[in-house]
């Protein structure tokens, strides 16, 4: 019998079929488990993957001794499929993570069995002790399409927590911090792809939002302990103090950011450039009096300069007069202007490198817009500065442009680059009364300079020449008294600020929110609320207005460079007073 060469059905089946190949990974790891399995079917690839942990410490440093515990569990599932020049990936993960803390004083920890304390029975925490909870889901969607040279990259994430601290003081009473919070961030691609070469311009945006609700329960008060109990039933906070009730108050907050991106590739090697960001954040503390404050914070990509406008509401809902503050870091030769139009007698408040405020009332805002308007009369009679023009002109929807809207156009005016800076100097030089002949004059301009060592040149000694004016050499800082040891006159609210705040803030982050403290009147004494929402560590004083904030995903200058500049910026003692009396009318 002749023997055929024609393969069976079956097996022309099997031969045209596309093969499928498989691999599964599993393995132990020192603090939890991972495993991943991937599945490959011709030129379409799936994957999956979980990884859970779950770890604790226990360390000591400063007096206290923190027990922490932390787990965390993710998953992933991916495709991705590639056929004739047209490609698709997509990605979907999900996760959440778990953190608790316990600190106490050193000599609580060695007197108390750390399992016999409960935030549910507060008489078995001692004076000292806190007790941290944070949770958090995340979720993120990601897919990708190739056309030929053309690709598209669109992801979407979500992330929502809760978090609570519960402190023990003394007298019986507990502080309570507890808030949830939530973000979205969204990003949008579009690119080439040549060969190994690559290049995708996009743009990411991120909005997280988050409510901080502070109060002092007094547990020896029957009502302060009902509330408190309330509290750990059903979790809501109360609004308003009332007795065995203190230092209640709501912090809400609302950050949005949008970024563009370039993204380059060659081969194994990446770079992502920033085209520039526009920021803002809305932050809303409503106290246990029912008086409110708001504040709005804007950077724009134009230019690196922030403004923080300010409005204070009484408890039936007065308005009060609004408040502006712009914070910036000039360079020399913007110092040299900014000098020129408010150093009084001499002096220069701004130094290239130095983050400076200048804060102007709502009355010194709207003088800041009329001596614009005088600018801009007396520039067109010889030419033009579009800067001014625009500033002075009605804006193009119409109507009036009030002062606040004259504040943000300070700093966001896209048609041209005019820095603050710039657009100061030439309204105080062409301001004033202009004739011909006459040389032109700076005229003095409304604002209040915060956050600057004002330096004034002293008179020279007869027969000596005229020194040049003081610096502070961060090199040489630590011949002066460190931040956070005696005989530095911030040691103390550097204390408050850090024995209120999470475990993990670095020194040089604490030494930054002692700054911004400062310079917003907030003292140790005046501290009412510390805590960390969303990657920013918040302050809040017991006084209208006052509110820092430190985001902790930015480098921080150095320690002991922040302890020389809060040094270099102490003034004699009426000086300090005037400085605080101005702040307060600032602030309304």
């Amino acid at each position: 019998m002749e023997a055929s060469s024609t393969p069976p059905a079956s097996a022309r089946a099997d031969a045209s079929s596309p093969p499928f190949t498989g691999k599964l990974d599993g393995r132990l790891t020192e603090h939890g488990a991972q495993a991943e399995g991937q599945l490959r079917a011709g030129g379409e690839r799936f994957g999956a993957g979980l990884d859970a942990k779950i770890e604790g410490a226990i360390t000591r440093a400063e007096g206290q001794v923190r027990y922490t515990l932390e787990g965390s569990v993710s998953g992933f599932v991916q495709a991705n499929a590639a056929a004739r020049g047209i490609g698709v990936d997509a990605r979907v993960q999900e996760g959440g993570r778990a953190r608790f803390e316990a600190s106490l004083p050193e000599q609580a920890a060695r007197d108390v069995d750390l399992r016999s304390i409960n935030p549910f029975d507060p008489a078995s925490m001692p004076v000292g002790t806190r007790i941290s909870m944070d949770a958090a889901h995340t979720g993120s969607v990601e897919v990708g399409t190739r056309l030929r040279q053309l690709a598209t990259r669109d992801r979407v994430g979500h992330e929502e927590g809760v978090q609570v601290s519960i402190e023990a003081l003394e007298g019986q009473r507990v502080r309570v911090v507890a808030g949830p919070r939530e973000a979205v961030e969204a990003y949008h691609g579009v690119g080439l792809k040549l060969g190994p070469a690559s290049a995708m311009l996009g743009r990411e945006d991120r909005v997280s939002g988050g409510t901080l609700h502070t109060a002092q329960f007094d547990l020896s008060n029957p009502q302060g302990r009902q509330a408190y109990d309330a509290f750990l039933r059903s979790g809501v906070m109360p609004e308003r103090d009332a007795p065995g009730l203190s230092e209640v108050s709501t912090v809400s907050r609302l950050d949005m950011r949008s970024e563009g991106r370039v993204d380059l590739g060659l081969g194994s090697r990446s770079t992502s450039l920033s085209t520039g960001a526009n920021s803002g954040q809305a932050v809303r503390a409503v106290h246990g009096d029912g008086s409110a404050e708001v504040s709005r914070t804007l950077r724009y990509r134009e230019h690196d300069v922030s403004l923080q406008i300010d409005q204070s509401f009484a408890a039936d809902g007065t308005p009060g007069e609004r408040s502006y503050r712009y914070r910036f870091t000039p360079d020399a030769t913007q110092a040299g202007q900014l000098n020129a139009v408010y150093g009084r007698e001499g002096a220069t408040p701004f130094q290239a490198g130095r983050e400076t405020s200048l804060r102007f009332s709502e009355q010194e805002m709207a003088g800041l817009q009329a001596q614009t308007l005088r600018a801009h009369q007396n520039i067109a009679r010889t030419g033009g500065n579009d800067a001014i023009r625009l500033l002075a002109e009605p804006p193009p929807q119409g109507g009036q442009r009030t002062p606040e809207r004259f504040a943000v156009d300070l700093i966001h005016n896209p048609s041209t680059l005019a820095s603050l800076p710039s657009t100061l100097y030439t309204v105080s030089l062409r301001a004033g009364e202009e004739a011909r002949g006459r040389p032109l004059s700076f005229l003095p301009l409304p604002g209040q300079v915060e956050g600057a060592a004002v330096q004034r040149p002293q008179a020279p000694a007869p027969g000596n020449p005229p020194q040049p004016a003081p610096r502070v050499d961060f090199g040489t800082a630590a011949a002066s008294p460190a931040l956070g040891q005696g005989g530095h006159p911030d040691t103390p609210l550097f204390a408050a600020i850090r024995e209120r705040a999470p475990a993990g803030v670095s020194e040089d982050h604490l030494a930054r929110a002692t700054l911004l403290a400062r310079q917003e009147g907030i003292t140790a004494d005046r501290l009412q609320q510390v805590g960390v929402h969303d990657q920013t560590l918040w302050l809040v004083g017991n006084q209208p207005g006052q509110r820092a904030s430190v985001d902790l995903r930015q480098p921080a200058p150095q320690a002991h460079e922040t302890g020389a500049q809060l040094l270099a910026m102490q003034g004699p003692p009426d000086q300090a007073q005037q400085q605080e009396r101005q702040a307060s009318m600032a602030r309304g």
